[in-house]
């Protein structure tokens, strides 16, 4: 729905069968995404900019943090008699249950500060108390950065940017990992002791060089910078270097 500068949406869209799976749940009116998000679009100091807000609410069969780690207190207390957690991702497989839901807000700024620079903001915040349904495993997570195009020095193709993610987890999900839990992507504790999570919020400096070759072909250049990947302050920093081409025809 469009009105002047302003723009309605609504989505429900299907998900994995089970978290982070691929067959799709085709049961859309039982299990599924739902997105509503507003824009506005307005001028500042007469450039151009965009602030949308995002609600999402996910309905799927999915494992409760806190079920999930008092499975892995009992299991352990049982089979160790000194209840230290198993290292396991069984754990959430073994709690799913009846449906649940999960929910979460998101906001995006986009703002064009002169022809030839960009900004962006995007934050989001989830709440946390079940596992990730599918994708990046954040609870929340805030990022910026700046785009500059190339006509500044004189190559109107290309385009360089850096950016900044800040990205956390919920207590939940802390607790869980703490207990010596293994979800999809992270897990840190061993079946034979108590080393777990040393949490810290995972952030990441990232910048990219867009280089035009030829007219419709462009080779990108890219670096990430990840302190505690994982959420874990005893691992890291990890340097990630990336080159992509990109051709149109």
């Amino acid at each position: 729905w469009y009105q002047d500068n302003w723009v309605l949406r609504f989505g429900r869209m299907t998900g994995p069968k089970e978290p982070n799976g691929l067959p799709v749940d085709f049961a859309i009116g039982k299990h599924y995404g739902d997105q509503v998000e507003i824009e506005r679009g307005h001028m500042l100091a007469d450039q151009p900019g965009k602030v949308r807000v995002l609600a999402w609410r996910n309905r799927a069969k999915t494992a409760s943090f806190d079920d999930a780690t008092q499975w892995l207190k009992n299991r352990a207390c049982m089979q160790t008699n000194n209840c230290l957690a198993e290292t396991t991702p069984q754990a959430l497989i073994d709690v799913r249950g009846d449906e649940k839901i999960k929910y979460g807000l998101g906001v995006n700024v986009e703002q064009a500060i002169s022809n030839s620079v960009g900004f962006f903001l995007r934050a989001m915040k989830a709440d946390g108390k079940t596992e990730t349904y599918a994708f990046t495993e954040a609870d929340g997570s805030l990022s910026t950065g700046l785009v500059f195009k190339g006509g500044l020095w004189g190559r109107a193709d290309d385009a360089v940017g850096v950016a900044f993610m800040h990205n956390t987890l919920s207590p939940e999900r802390r607790g869980f990992l703490a207990a010596g839990g293994m979800s999809y992507f992270i897990g840190d504790a061993s079946a034979s002791s108590a080393t777990s999570l040393t949490y810290k919020p995972e952030q990441i400096l990232e910048a990219f060089y867009s280089f035009q070759m030829t007219r419709g072909a462009w080779l990108t250049t890219d670096y990430q910078r990840i302190q505690n990947p994982a959420y874990n302050a005893d691992r890291g920093p990890v340097n990630v270097y990336a080159l992509r081409f990109h051709a149109e025809f």
